[in-house]
Order: structure tokens, then C-alpha cells, then sequence
């Protein structure tokens, strides 16, 4: 069984690299990590290192107000430890 952060790390990897129009590899290059990582967030087969997830989060805060579906105001905020 998942954690609800690890479950919400997957879903918000998957989302923002799809709002973005983006496949899994130009993901991966633009957060400057593998696509068999991306792949791996998002099949739940590891969770993103904390600095992968200061990555993701600085990623949505430059999209600002055009951030996928608003991710933190549908509690995906919760992918996020609180130091990240």
C-alpha cells in the first residue's frame, strides 16, 4: 500500500508533465533528470528525491496562476514535505 504522499508525488508528476504538453523525455530534460525516472515517479515504483520535488515545486511556481488544474488548491500540496 502507498502513502497518500507518494500516491499524490505520482499523480502531480503525471498531471504537470501533461498540462505542459510535454512528453515523458522532454519532461525529463527539463527538470534535468532521466525519463526512466519520470517513468518511475509516475508508476509509483519510487518516490521523487527532495530535490526532485524542489524541482516539481519550483516548476509550478513559475507557471503562477496557469498551473495545472490550480495542483495545490486540489491538495497536492500534500506531494510536497514541508521543507521541500
Amino acid at each position: 500500500m502507498f502513502a497518500a504522499q507518494e500516491i499524490q508525488s505520482a499523480d502531480l508528476v503525471r498531471e504537470l508533465h501533461f498540462r505542459l504538453g510535454l512528453a515523458q523525455e522532454q519532461f525529463a530534460a527539463e527538470l534535468g533528470v532521466t525519463f526512466a525516472s519520470i517513468n518511475r515517479w509516475e508508476n509509483r515504483k519510487v518516490q521523487p528525491s527532495p530535490m526532485a520535488l524542489k524541482l516539481l515545486r519550483q516548476r509550478l511556481e513559475q507557471m503562477g496562476d496557469r498551473s495545472p488544474a490550480r495542483l495545490f488548491e486540489r491538495g497536492w500540496h500534500n506531494a510536497f514535505p514541508a521543507d521541500v
